[in-house]
């Protein structure tokens, strides 16, 4: 089995030479637990490899990445320039078929490694979906027809948004990059 290494010490050593070529790896805990430090270091590894890396950030910009970098040595914009990393802020709350954009960057793109960082942010999403929907169905005419055909009345948030991430996960699988989704 064809193995990724994410670069950090010991974890390829825990994880029997690396992350299996191709899986999709959630990472999780908490605000400030290093989620996005460790997929950057998984990125930067692979870039400086000579892979092609993209990091789609729902949270951070790019500048605010290369920033963050900074404090661990890494040199981002190096590396973007290089072409071998490359990083989109996508702002899934304003911006409308962020999911087509993610598909196409992937597409365009064609990395090894991709990070989504992070998936609480589509939920977020969905929540302020739900709650303009239910504001504008409260107040009733033509803004509520609207709102009915935007998000239909029958779809829970809950189904909503894991109908969303599977959509995202599904298109992912069919890459041939190793994913780390936060």
């Amino acid at each position: 089995m064809d193995r990724v290494k994410t670069g950090i010490n010991g974890l390829d050593e825990l994880l029997n030479g690396g992350i299996p070529s191709g899986n999709l790896v959630l990472i999780s805990g908490g605000a400030g637990t290093g989620k996005s430090t460790l997929c950057t270091q998984y990125l930067v590894h692979g870039a400086n490899s000579g892979e092609k890396c993209l990091y789609i950030s729902t949270e951070q910009n790019q500048e605010q990445l290369h920033r963050a970098g900074v404090n661990y040595g890494w040199n981002l914009n190096e590396l973007t320039t290089a072409g071998n990393l490359k990083i989109e802020y996508i702002d899934v709350v304003n911006e409308n078929n962020f999911m087509e954009r993610i598909k196409k960057s992937v597409k365009d793109f064609q990395p090894t490694r991709v990070v989504i960082d992070s998936l609480n942010t589509f939920s977020d999403y969905v929540s302020i979906n739900e709650y303009a929907r239910q504001t504008l169905l409260t107040r009733g005419g033509a803004s509520a027809k609207i709102a009915e055909t935007i998000v239909p009345g029958r779809i829970s948030e809950k189904t909503f948004t894991r109908r969303m991430l599977l959509t995202l996960i599904n298109g992912l699988r069919n890459t041939n990059a190793t994913v780390f989704l936060t």
